[in-house]
């Protein structure tokens, strides 16, 4: 995985957005796994996390290639070179499958920095 920093930047949300483009590349010459592609690509526009508190682990957690590969035994190696990314507010998501070029993204619209009532992050007595 590569990432590369364009050095675009612009204004959304209050916040400078960094116009990162990441590059996954798989080498699956030695491999068992059965996988329609063999590269993706995500274009975006990415922030420092405009929240204090860990909402989300998407920056923390590691990459899981059994999430692209499914569950198979093969021995992954994770290379990540280039720019962190950070909290993505538009992304677009690009791959090849069955010969034909695929994408999907996200735009967010909105972020608000409300207090949320705890109770909404109570567990339900019945679980």
């Amino acid at each position: 995985m590569e990432s590369v920093d364009t050095g675009d930047r612009k204004l959304m949300f209050g916040y400078t957005a960094r116009h990162i483009v990441t590059t996954e590349k798989f080498d699956l010459s030695q491999s068992s796994c059965s996988v329609g592609g063999t590269q993706q690509k995500y274009d975006g526009w990415y922030i420092d996390s405009p929240y204090t508190n860990k909402c989300s682990t998407s920056e923390t957690e590691p990459f899981d290639p059994r999430v692209e590969f499914g569950l198979c035994n093969d021995k992954f190696v994770v290379e990540r070179k280039g720019s962190a990314v950070g909290f993505g507010l538009l992304e677009t998501e690009t791959w090849m499958e069955n010969g034909h070029e695929m994408s999907a993204g996200y735009s967010v619209t909105a972020i608000s920095h409300e207090d949320l009532d705890p109770s909404l992050f109570a567990k339900p007595a019945n679980i």
